[in-house]
C-alpha cells in the first residue's frame, strides 16, 4: 500500500482541516482506550486519568496535526506547480555554434540554419520580427529616406 499517496489523495480531496479533525479524533478515541484499558487491568479507576487521556490529545494533536497536513499540502501544490513549469521548458544547452557575420547556426549534423528556425526546432520559444532603431536607421537612409 502506498501511504504517501493515500494520504496525498485524502489531502487533495478534503483538506488539511478535516485531516486534522481526523487525526485529532484517532488520538483521543487511542488514548482514552489506553487509559481505560490501563486503569481496568490495574484496577486504579481515576476520573483525572480519564480527563487527561481525554484533553491532552485535544490539545497537542490539533496543532502538530495541522501544521503537518498544511505543509504536506503545500509540498503537494508546490510539486504540481513546478511539474506543470517542467512540461512548459524545453531548454538549449551547450555551446551553440552560430556564424558571426550572418548569426546563421548549425546544428549537430552539420547544416546551417536562420537563428530563428533553430531555436524553433530546439525550444518553444517563437519570434516576432522588427528593426531596432539603429538598424530601422540604417534600412530608411539604403531607400534614401530619412528617420
Amino acid at each position: 500500500m502506498d501511504l504517501e499517496g493515500s494520504i496525498q489523495r485524502w489531502l487533495e480531496k478534503y483538506g488539511a482541516g478535516k485531516a486534522t479533525a481526523a487525526v485529532t479524533l484517532t488520538s483521543v478515541v487511542l488514548s482514552v482506550s489506553i487509559t481505560v484499558g490501563i486503569e481496568f487491568i490495574t484496577g486504579n479507576v481515576s476520573p483525572v486519568g480519564f480527563i487527561v487521556a481525554a484533553t491532552v490529545p485535544m490539545m497537542v494533536a490539533p496543532p502538530a496535526a495541522y501544521f503537518t497536513f498544511h505543509m504536506v499540502e503545500r509540498v503537494i501544490v508546490s510539486e504540481r506547480d513546478l511539474k506543470v513549469a517542467l512540461e512548459e521548458i524545453k531548454t538549449l544547452s551547450g555551446m551553440i555554434p552560430i556564424c558571426a557575420q550572418c548569426k546563421n547556426v548549425r546544428d549537430d549534423e552539420g547544416y546551417w540554419h536562420q537563428i530563428e528556425s533553430y531555436m524553433a526546432s530546439h525550444s518553444d520559444a517563437q519570434f516576432s520580427h522588427g528593426l531596432c532603431p539603429g538598424c530601422a536607421e540604417a534600412f530608411m537612409k539604403s531607400i534614401g529616406k530619412t528617420a
